[in-house]
Protein backbone atom coordinates (compact mmCIF):
# COMPACT_ATOMS: atom_id res chain seq x y z
CA UNK A 1 0.00 0.00 0.00
CA UNK A 2 1.06 3.40 -0.96
CA UNK A 3 0.85 5.86 2.23
CA UNK A 4 1.53 9.73 0.97
CA UNK A 5 0.36 13.13 2.98
CA UNK A 6 1.07 15.88 1.26
CA UNK A 7 0.01 19.76 1.21
CA UNK A 8 -0.98 22.00 -1.87
CA UNK A 9 2.01 23.01 -3.37
CA UNK A 10 1.86 25.20 -6.24
CA UNK A 11 -0.70 26.68 -9.06
CA UNK A 12 -1.51 24.88 -12.00
CA UNK A 13 1.25 24.28 -14.86
CA UNK A 14 -0.98 23.36 -18.08
CA UNK A 15 -4.69 23.75 -18.65
CA UNK A 16 -6.70 21.20 -20.82
CA UNK A 17 -9.86 22.02 -22.64
CA UNK A 18 -11.93 19.01 -24.42
CA UNK A 19 -14.23 20.11 -26.97
CA UNK A 20 -17.38 18.82 -28.88
CA UNK A 21 -16.19 16.89 -31.97
CA UNK A 22 -18.32 14.16 -33.71
CA UNK A 23 -20.44 11.41 -31.81
CA UNK A 24 -18.27 9.10 -29.92
CA UNK A 25 -15.28 11.15 -29.69
CA UNK A 26 -12.97 13.36 -28.08
CA UNK A 27 -10.88 16.16 -29.20
CA UNK A 28 -8.24 17.62 -26.86
CA UNK A 29 -5.65 20.82 -26.37
CA UNK A 30 -3.35 20.96 -24.30
CA UNK A 31 -1.80 24.33 -23.16
CA UNK A 32 2.10 24.63 -21.59
CA UNK A 33 2.09 27.46 -19.41
CA UNK A 34 5.53 28.69 -20.88
CA UNK A 35 3.88 29.59 -24.17
CA UNK A 36 0.19 30.13 -23.13
CA UNK A 37 -1.38 32.19 -20.69
CA UNK A 38 -5.15 32.23 -19.90
CA UNK A 39 -6.73 35.93 -19.91
CA UNK A 40 -9.82 35.14 -17.33
CA UNK A 41 -11.22 38.88 -17.40
CA UNK A 42 -11.03 39.18 -21.13
CA UNK A 43 -12.60 34.71 -21.39
CA UNK A 44 -9.48 33.54 -23.81
CA UNK A 45 -6.97 30.94 -24.08
CA UNK A 46 -3.49 32.53 -25.29
CA UNK A 47 -1.04 31.00 -27.42
CA UNK A 48 2.56 32.12 -28.66
CA UNK A 49 3.07 30.73 -32.43
CA UNK A 50 5.38 31.60 -34.76
CA UNK A 51 6.91 34.88 -32.74
CA UNK A 52 2.99 36.14 -32.22
CA UNK A 53 0.45 35.82 -29.90
CA UNK A 54 -3.23 34.48 -30.58
CA UNK A 55 -5.90 33.44 -29.40
CA UNK A 56 -6.35 29.84 -29.06
CA UNK A 57 -9.66 29.05 -27.35
CA UNK A 58 -12.73 31.68 -26.74
CA UNK A 59 -13.99 31.05 -23.55
CA UNK A 60 -18.01 31.90 -22.19
CA UNK A 61 -20.78 32.38 -24.62
CA UNK A 62 -20.69 33.75 -27.73
CA UNK A 63 -23.88 35.53 -27.76
CA UNK A 64 -22.82 37.61 -24.82
CA UNK A 65 -23.16 41.03 -25.31
CA UNK A 66 -20.10 43.57 -25.67
CA UNK A 67 -16.49 43.61 -27.25
CA UNK A 68 -14.48 40.43 -27.34
CA UNK A 69 -11.69 38.50 -28.28
CA UNK A 70 -12.20 35.88 -30.93
CA UNK A 71 -10.15 32.80 -32.21
CA UNK A 72 -7.06 33.81 -34.43
CA UNK A 73 -6.93 37.42 -33.16
CA UNK A 74 -3.39 38.80 -32.58
CA UNK A 75 -2.34 40.71 -28.70
CA UNK A 76 -0.28 42.83 -29.93
CA UNK A 77 0.59 45.16 -26.65
CA UNK A 78 -0.96 45.38 -22.77
CA UNK A 79 -0.98 48.46 -21.58
CA UNK A 80 0.60 50.26 -23.61
CA UNK A 81 3.85 48.07 -23.89
CA UNK A 82 4.46 45.52 -26.84
CA UNK A 83 4.89 41.74 -25.82
CA UNK A 84 6.56 39.80 -28.87
CA UNK A 85 5.89 37.05 -26.00
CA UNK A 86 3.80 35.38 -23.89
CA UNK A 87 6.53 35.50 -21.17
CA UNK A 88 6.54 39.10 -21.74
CA UNK A 89 2.90 39.71 -21.58
CA UNK A 90 2.40 37.41 -18.20
CA UNK A 91 5.10 40.17 -17.05
CA UNK A 92 3.04 43.45 -17.86
CA UNK A 93 -0.62 41.29 -16.69
CA UNK A 94 1.04 40.59 -13.58
CA UNK A 95 2.60 43.97 -13.10
CA UNK A 96 -1.47 45.14 -12.82
CA UNK A 97 -3.00 45.23 -9.62
CA UNK A 98 -6.27 44.00 -9.01
CA UNK A 99 -9.23 46.19 -9.76
CA UNK A 100 -6.60 48.26 -12.26
CA UNK A 101 -7.19 48.42 -16.04
CA UNK A 102 -5.66 45.71 -18.14
CA UNK A 103 -5.61 47.48 -21.89
CA UNK A 104 -4.76 45.07 -24.47
CA UNK A 105 -4.34 46.41 -27.95
CA UNK A 106 -5.71 43.58 -30.93
CA UNK A 107 -5.64 43.06 -34.29
CA UNK A 108 -8.29 41.08 -36.41
CA UNK A 109 -7.19 41.20 -39.68
CA UNK A 110 -6.95 44.85 -41.05
CA UNK A 111 -8.47 46.26 -38.43
CA UNK A 112 -6.47 47.55 -35.04
CA UNK A 113 -8.34 47.91 -31.90
CA UNK A 114 -8.14 48.19 -28.13
CA UNK A 115 -10.09 46.11 -25.46
CA UNK A 116 -10.53 47.20 -21.52
CA UNK A 117 -11.47 45.37 -18.28
CA UNK A 118 -10.30 45.68 -14.97
CA UNK A 119 -8.34 42.67 -13.81
CA UNK A 120 -10.06 40.51 -11.40
CA UNK A 121 -13.56 40.84 -13.29
CA UNK A 122 -13.89 37.10 -13.79
CA UNK A 123 -17.38 36.05 -14.66
CA UNK A 124 -19.39 34.12 -12.26
CA UNK A 125 -19.83 30.42 -12.09
CA UNK A 126 -22.26 29.17 -14.66
CA UNK A 127 -22.11 32.86 -16.47
CA UNK A 128 -20.26 30.88 -19.21
CA UNK A 129 -16.73 32.09 -18.30
CA UNK A 130 -14.11 29.71 -16.33
CA UNK A 131 -15.49 26.55 -17.75
CA UNK A 132 -14.89 23.36 -19.68
CA UNK A 133 -16.78 21.56 -22.07
CA UNK A 134 -16.48 18.15 -22.15
CA UNK A 135 -17.51 15.41 -24.74
CA UNK A 136 -16.64 12.20 -23.99
CA UNK A 137 -18.46 8.52 -23.62
CA UNK A 138 -18.98 6.99 -19.79
CA UNK A 139 -18.54 3.99 -19.01
CA UNK A 140 -20.62 2.57 -15.74
CA UNK A 141 -24.15 2.05 -14.50
CA UNK A 142 -25.26 5.82 -13.90
CA UNK A 143 -24.21 9.52 -15.04
CA UNK A 144 -21.18 11.04 -14.41
CA UNK A 145 -20.61 13.25 -11.16
CA UNK A 146 -18.05 15.97 -11.67
CA UNK A 147 -15.63 17.03 -8.55
CA UNK A 148 -14.35 19.88 -9.70
CA UNK A 149 -12.48 20.39 -6.58
CA UNK A 150 -10.36 17.77 -6.90
CA UNK A 151 -10.25 17.76 -11.11
CA UNK A 152 -12.17 13.86 -10.73
CA UNK A 153 -14.87 12.68 -12.76
CA UNK A 154 -16.96 9.79 -11.04
CA UNK A 155 -19.53 6.86 -12.13
CA UNK A 156 -20.90 4.13 -10.11
CA UNK A 157 -20.04 0.51 -11.48
CA UNK A 158 -20.24 -2.93 -9.95
CA UNK A 159 -21.66 -1.30 -6.84
CA UNK A 160 -18.22 0.58 -6.25
CA UNK A 161 -17.51 4.69 -7.05
CA UNK A 162 -14.76 4.46 -10.11
CA UNK A 163 -12.21 7.97 -11.24
CA UNK A 164 -13.83 7.55 -14.99
CA UNK A 165 -11.99 10.69 -15.81
CA UNK A 166 -9.05 13.29 -14.33
CA UNK A 167 -9.90 16.62 -15.52
CA UNK A 168 -5.76 17.87 -15.61
CA UNK A 169 -6.35 21.40 -15.25
CA UNK A 170 -8.07 20.86 -11.87
CA UNK A 171 -6.07 18.45 -10.34
CA UNK A 172 -4.90 19.51 -7.19
CA UNK A 173 -1.25 19.06 -7.36
CA UNK A 174 -1.03 16.06 -4.67
CA UNK A 175 -3.29 14.07 -7.70
CA UNK A 176 -1.03 15.52 -10.41
CA UNK A 177 1.81 12.61 -9.71
CA UNK A 178 -1.42 9.69 -9.49
CA UNK A 179 -2.46 7.99 -12.00
CA UNK A 180 -6.13 7.71 -10.79
CA UNK A 181 -8.06 6.80 -13.38
CA UNK A 182 -9.61 3.40 -13.36
CA UNK A 183 -9.16 3.34 -9.27
CA UNK A 184 -12.02 2.66 -6.92
CA UNK A 185 -12.59 5.10 -4.34
CA UNK A 186 -12.94 2.95 -0.88
CA UNK A 187 -13.59 5.90 1.76
CA UNK A 188 -13.52 9.55 2.10
CA UNK A 189 -11.93 10.27 5.43
CA UNK A 190 -12.98 6.99 6.66
CA UNK A 191 -16.72 7.11 5.29
CA UNK A 192 -17.56 4.17 2.31
CA UNK A 193 -19.64 6.59 -0.10
CA UNK A 194 -22.76 4.79 -1.19
CA UNK A 195 -22.39 5.97 -5.12
CA UNK A 196 -20.99 8.97 -6.49
CA UNK A 197 -23.25 11.26 -5.65
CA UNK A 198 -22.53 10.39 -2.57
CA UNK A 199 -18.79 10.59 -2.24
CA UNK A 200 -19.34 14.32 -3.69
CA UNK A 201 -21.49 15.00 -0.86
CA UNK A 202 -18.86 13.92 1.95
CA UNK A 203 -16.54 15.60 0.09
CA UNK A 204 -18.73 19.12 -0.19
CA UNK A 205 -19.29 18.75 3.19
CA UNK A 206 -15.93 19.53 4.46
CA UNK A 207 -14.18 22.99 4.61
CA UNK A 208 -11.80 24.17 2.55
CA UNK A 209 -8.73 23.88 4.08
CA UNK A 210 -9.00 20.55 6.34
CA UNK A 211 -8.40 17.37 5.63
CA UNK A 212 -9.63 14.67 2.95
CA UNK A 213 -7.70 11.42 3.57
CA UNK A 214 -8.64 9.13 0.17
CA UNK A 215 -8.29 5.51 0.04
CA UNK A 216 -8.22 4.59 -3.65
CA UNK A 217 -7.72 0.92 -4.71
CA UNK A 218 -7.73 -1.40 -7.76
CA UNK A 219 -6.77 -5.18 -7.95
CA UNK A 220 -3.40 -4.72 -7.88
CA UNK A 221 -2.45 -1.23 -5.73
CA UNK A 222 -4.16 1.15 -3.10
CA UNK A 223 -2.96 4.31 -2.50
CA UNK A 224 -4.28 6.45 0.75
CA UNK A 225 -3.47 10.25 0.78
CA UNK A 226 -4.15 13.40 2.87
CA UNK A 227 -4.93 16.25 1.21
CA UNK A 228 -6.11 19.59 2.13
CA UNK A 229 -9.14 20.48 0.23
CA UNK A 230 -8.96 22.79 -1.79
CA UNK A 231 -10.75 25.51 -4.00
CA UNK A 232 -12.07 24.94 -7.13
CA UNK A 233 -9.50 26.29 -10.17
CA UNK A 234 -12.44 26.20 -12.44
CA UNK A 235 -16.26 24.78 -13.37
CA UNK A 236 -16.81 21.85 -15.55
CA UNK A 237 -19.83 21.17 -18.09
CA UNK A 238 -20.14 17.36 -19.24
CA UNK A 239 -21.87 17.01 -23.15
CA UNK A 240 -22.33 13.99 -24.29
CA UNK A 241 -23.99 14.81 -27.34
CA UNK A 242 -22.88 13.95 -30.20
Amino acid sequence: MKIKSLIPLITIITALLAIPAKAQETRTMTFDAATSLMLQEFQAMLIEEDGEIKVRVRMGNSDEPGDKLERGDLIIMMNGKRAGSIAELRKIYDSVSKDEEVKIGVRRGSERFILRKKKGDTPEPGAGGNRMVMSMEMSGDGPATVVPELGLVLSDSNDMVTVQRVLAPLLPDEFKTLDLEGYNIVSINDEKPENSEDAKMIIDAVEIGSNLTFEFSKPDDDIKITIKKPKAKGNVKLSTDG
